[in-house]
């Protein structure tokens, strides 16, 4: 299963595609609207056919639509918490979801990401890939 981390911002979303053992695959931008949601779904679906787990920064008050999106299109999604992704923002190369390397070598499950509860809205298309 492929993981993807996700870096939102109001105007654009950066992904990075990271295999089992944490390498980066791909990565793509997209616009943080509708067409570039479902865009960077497509994207995702191609790169790993087999299967992917969504690792979000959890700032849903600028990746809402995007989270919406995909429980709607019914992939696995995770919160990752800013204070992981904030070692990648120091060390350099500005916002990057890389961090959800670090996020997956730390042993974060699904029973911790669920700590941050869904809104109730968006709580029975909750999935969970641990």
């Amino acid at each position: 299963m492929m993981v993807i981390g996700i870096d939102p911002h109001k105007q654009s979303h950066t992904a990075v595609a990271a295999d089992e053992l944490g390498r980066k695959k791909a990565q793509k931008t997209v616009r943080a609207r509708r067409d570039g949601h479902r865009e960077l779904i497509a994207w995702a679906r191609e790169i790993a056919p087999a299967g992917r787990l969504w690792a979000v920064e959890d700032v849903r008050h600028v990746a809402g639509g995007l989270i919406r999106e995909l429980l709607a299109a019914g992939e696995q999604v995770v919160f990752v918490p800013p204070k992981l992704m904030a070692g990648e923002r120091r060390g350099g190369s500005g916002a990057s979801p890389t961090g959800l390397t670090r996020w997956r070598s730390r042993g974060w499950r699904c029973a911790r990401a669920r700590a941050c509860p869904l809104p109730a809205s968006m709580s029975r298309s909750w999935r969970c890939g641990g």
